[in-house]
């Protein structure tokens, strides 16, 4: 998306910020990534409750857009998004085009593609609920990427939920729920030559956490960008939270070993 940046040097490194405690939003977690990771992370999350105003951002959107850092918009909140009235989203949309920040807008929620329990029969709607809102940002923000997520699902599970080429501009693929990784092939396969692609992964994404599980994750992480060349951002959620000690930290040696080389 011309709009959003240019991903064709190799893979962007996304961390998370603390999710909101009242009206203020800290930025120790982007600001820290580097320490952590070895490594600057060009973009963030902000987790956003739908039902709050995005101008209670402004903080972080005017970081991303003073620092060039891009912002991974993850909207959440227990009124389903799909379901909200067009004033509402516009004004939603308005206040994120208007902050100068370069977004990649995730809906959750009721309508990310998390294909669990609630979403077995309701492809149609949850298609339905991401074209609305995309239509919305289309207008008023022009500038605002869309993604569409997936988690826990195969090819074929997830095509039922897709809503279509011209509403995606990514493709998130999360490997953190079980299953994941086991399914990463078969959809990035399917959605690669299609979209970018950003890929979610927890740093636990396994079963083990032995030496043999080290040595692998290192190998999956340096070698992924190689072997996946459509995946073009990387989202690390809570690395922050890693520095705790024992397993943690052999963990996020290991990424930070995988990481190091010039395709991050």
């Amino acid at each position: 998306n011309k709009n959003t940046g240019s991903f064709e040097f190799g893979v962007v490194l996304i961390t998370e910020i603390d999710k909101e405690r009242g009206n203020r939003i800290k930025l120790e977690g982007v600001k820290s990534f580097s320490d952590i990771a070895g490594k600057q992370a060009a973009a963030f999350t902000i987790f956003a409750d739908i039902n709050r105003p995005a101008y209670i951002h402004e903080a972080c959107l005017q970081y991303a857009a003073e620092n060039g850092k891009l912002v991974r918009y993850a909207v959440y909140g227990s009124t389903d998004i799909g379901s909200m009235d067009r004033e509402a989203l516009t004004e939603y949309a308005q206040t994120l085009e208007n902050s100068g920040a370069r977004i990649l807008l995730c809906p959750a929620n009721g309508i990310t593609c998390t294909l669990s329990d609630n979403h077995s029969e309701n492809f149609a709607e949850y298609a339905q609920s991401f074209r609305y809102i995309a239509d919305i940002f289309r207008v008023h923000a022009p500038s605002v990427a869309t993604v569409w997520q997936i988690c826990s699902c195969n090819s074929a599970q997830a095509s039922l939920y897709y809503p279509g080429d011209m509403y995606a501009d990514y493709v998130e693929i999360s490997l953190c729920r079980e299953g994941g990784k086991d399914n990463l092939a078969g959809l990035i396969s399917a959605y690669g030559y299609k979209k970018p692609i950003i890929l979610e992964a927890c740093l636990d994404i396994g079963e083990n956490s032995g030496s043999d599980y080290a040595g692998e994750l290192s190998e999956f992480f340096a070698y992924l960008p190689v072997i996946y060349p459509q995946i073009k951002a990387l989202f690390l959620p809570d690395i922050t939270e890693y520095e705790r000690g024992g397993i943690f930290v052999d963990l996020l040696n290991t990424v930070r070993t995988g990481i190091a080389n010039p395709f991050y």
